[in-house]
């Protein structure tokens, strides 16, 4: 009786030794991989997004910066190419005005006149490629160089060069508008021509 009490007890202890305390010994170590690859990946993850997004950001950025450079870059290169327009377009129109001061009053009554002083104004032609033209007060066509066959007496009131320098009675300049020789695009420059007693003889 006493010997199977005792081997009882020692297979019951060894049970629980090997059930309780060497499990909980097995286990614990399990845990604490398991955590550690979690915590791994975790990280991983978390600076994957960091860096993902850092470096969307800086994309982001230089794109802005590189778009506003350029952007810069060409409203530099517009306004110069537009200062320099401009000064052109200013060099024209006082050439012209100059030639409109020496116009004699007497050419829009006498057309071939008027063409024979158009075709000397060699210096001023080399500046206009479009050709001179004079027009009556009325707005049609008197002369013009170089002379087109039909041209002489067309109606040209409607044009808004002419409707600007009557309005006016001052040099104007048009805006673009397609030519009545071509239809490319042209700008006419203009000034009144007056008589010694303030009227209006024709334009230049």
């Amino acid at each position: 009786s006493c010997s199977w009490r005792v081997s009882s007890f020692s297979s019951d202890f060894n049970n629980w030794v090997g059930e309780g305390t060497w499990g909980s010994h097995t286990q614990a170590p399990m845990t604490f991989k398991t955590i550690q690859r979690r915590l791994v990946v975790s990280i991983s993850l978390f600076l994957l997004l960091v860096m993902g997004g850092a470096a969307i950001a800086i994309y982001l950025y230089f794109k802005q910066q590189t778009s506003s450079l350029v952007q810069a870059q060409q409203f530099a290169m517009v306004s110069s190419l537009a200062h320099g327009l401009d000064d052109k377009l200013t060099s024209a129109h006082r050439a012209l005005i100059s030639a409109a001061a020496s116009v004699p009053t007497d050419l829009f009554t006498t057309p071939d006149k008027a063409q024979t002083w158009l075709k000397s104004r060699s210096g001023t032609k080399s500046i206009f490629g479009g050709g001179l033209f004079l027009f009556t007060p009325e707005g049609t066509l008197l002369v013009e160089n170089p002379q087109l066959p039909g041209r002489r007496g067309r109606d040209f009131s409607y044009r808004e060069y002419y409707l600007k320098t009557i309005a006016s009675g001052k040099p104007a300049i048009s805006n673009p508008y397609p030519s009545s020789k071509n239809g490319r695009p042209c700008i006419m420059m203009t000034v009144p021509v007056f008589a010694a007693n303030g009227q209006l003889s024709g334009i230049l």
